[in-house]
């Protein structure tokens, strides 16, 4: 379980590192992501929506090599499920990832 917690309204940035059999940072074909809401409801991301990390690595001194995020826009909250954001490559690199992403319940509520 993820120790972060974030708030209902907040757009965060999920990131994935995919890495080929030898455990080296690599890029595959393509990707694929999808996340499911604490409420239970699937949406599939759309792949525009997917984006290549051109940072900086730390570790290498140049841009990232197949990593991966997507900014997700967190809608609601529960103190019993997470959404849950699962990443998927295909091609050259075969791999999946899983994370979770927790959001509190918020107690004050704004009425615009």
């Amino acid at each position: 379980m993820s120790e972060t917690r974030y708030d209902v309204g907040d757009l965060v940035r999920v990131f994935v590192q995919f890495r080929d059999l030898d455990g080296d940072k690599a890029a595959p074909t393509a990707v694929a992501a999808a996340f499911v809401s604490p409420s239970g409801v699937t949406t599939q991301v759309a792949g525009v929506d997917i984006h290549v990390d051109t940072s900086i690595d730390p570790e290498t001194l140049a841009p990232y090599v197949g990593r991966f995020y997507i900014d997700l826009l967190l809608t609601e909250g529960s103190d019993v499920e997470p959404y849950w954001v699962r990443f998927e490559g295909t091609g050259a690199v075969q791999a999946a990832d899983e994370q979770d992403v927790w959001v509190r319940v918020p107690n004050v509520v704004i009425v615009p």
